[in-house]
This record gives C-alpha cells, structure tokens and sequence, in this order.
C-alpha cells in the first residue's frame, strides 16, 4: 500500500471518551481478519495501544507480508508502523413520511498514529525485530452528524432526514507494517456491532462513509505528539 504525502503536523490536540484504549499482549494468537493489505501475522507482536509501546518481531514481518528472510533484510530501511483506529456509528433514518426506516452509517472517527520504531539486531547484526516507542505524529478526521432537517444520508431515500436513532456504534483498532508498496496487518481488534457489511477501514486512509451527508464537511488534524498524553477521541 503506498503511502499518500501528508499534511504538515501542528500541535496535537488532547482527547477524552468513555472509548477505553486497552493495552493487547499476542502470543501465538491472532485476533481477527486484516483489513489491509496481507492479513495479520501471529507469534510474538506485543503492542500496548494506550501508549504505543511494544515489540514486532522479523518473524512476524516475514508472515505479515508474505516475504523471506532475504527481502526482510533489503527492506529494513523501509519498514514503518502505524496505528489505526476507526469508529462508525450505526443509524436507522427515515427521509420520508410513512418509510420505513434505513440503516445509515457515519465515521464518527477515522484516526491513523505513526509509530517511533527502532530496529534491533541480535549477534552478526541479524535483525530480531523493531522496538515501538509511542507515536511521533497523528492524523484524525470525522464526517458532520446526522441532523433532523438536514440532508439525507442516502438521496434515493428523500431529501431531508425526519427520524433519527442510533442503533450501535463500532471501533476497530490495528497496528500495522508498511512500506512503500505493501502494508501488513499485526493486530487487530473489533468492538462493537457494526451493521451487516460494513467494513471499516482503520490502518489506511479514513474512508468516506457512502451513507454520510453529501458534501457534508470533514474535521481533521495532524499532530506531533513528543510525550503527549494518549487518550481516546471525543465526538
């Protein structure tokens, strides 16, 4: 998966949410299908997501992404992490009088880490793996909410929203491996019930939601984080 340009970071804003951040320790187990690139290695990735610490080792890198020991070792240099977290809201909306209502779905957060990573090397300098020392930068965004008289999520089903309920909410969480031209998913974790079908999209770029207001604004932002505290979104 290659990597768009980025924003330029600015100041890291602080963020607090009844979403707890939980801290995950695999060993010999893998927590859930990938949702990019290769799926998610096992073995003994240990990552704690409220403060990015952990170890990947080259066996998992050689699983996640399919390789050999060899190319492993041509692409050190290449190697970054990133953390990725995406929360969808699940919506039953109603556009028109005496519809029946329709299940809409808006990225409440869509948030992306990159990750402080430094290569370890064991004896004769054979890579054993990268130690994960927290996030240097973040980006966020979110989609504008669901109103009452505003634009309906879904055009085919009216103009203008007339019922609102929020049915669930769901976050999914990952850490992984990229390079120029490939990405690995190591962890993966899903709270929550999202609707049928959805599939969000936490380690890559924030997806628009295909059910959001149509032309409705983002919000994001892109921050370096030296030694910031790591907490979970706000709405």
């Amino acid at each position: 998966m290659r990597q768009l340009p980025l924003p330029t970071p600015c100041p890291r804003a602080v963020h607090t949410s009844a979403v707890a951040r939980t801290a995950l320790v695999l060993a010999g187990a893998v927590l859930a299908g990938g949702l990019s690139g290769t799926g998610p290695a096992a073995a003994t990735v240990t990552y704690d997501f409220d403060t990015g610490i952990g170890f990947v080792g080259s066996a998992d890198l050689i699983k996640g992404f399919g390789w050999k020991a060899g190319r492993l070792t041509r692409k050190v240099a290449e190697i970054e992490f990133q953390e990725g977290m995406y929360i969808e809201e699940i919506w039953s909306v109603t556009c028109r009088a005496g519809a029946a209502p329709f299940t809409a779905n808006r990225a409440q957060q869509a948030m992306k880490e990159f990750l402080t990573a430094t290569a370890e090397h064991g004896p004769k300098r054979v890579l054993t793996g990268f130690r994960l020392s927290g996030a240097k930068a973040a980006i966020s965004s979110t989609t504008a909410p669901f109103e009452v008289g505003g634009p309906c999520p879904d055009p085919a089903q009216g103009d203008t929203v007339r019922t609102l309920r929020q049915t669930a909410t769901t976050t999914t969480r990952n850490l992984i491996a990229v390079t120029d031209d490939e990405s690995a998913t190591l962890i993966e974790t899903r709270t929550g019930t999202p609707r049928p079908g959805s599939t969000p999209q936490a380690g890559g770029t924030p997806r628009p939601a295909g059910t959001a207001k149509p032309g409705s604004p983002s919000r994001s932002s892109a921050q370096p984080r030296p030694g910031a505290p790591r907490t979970g979104p706000t709405r």
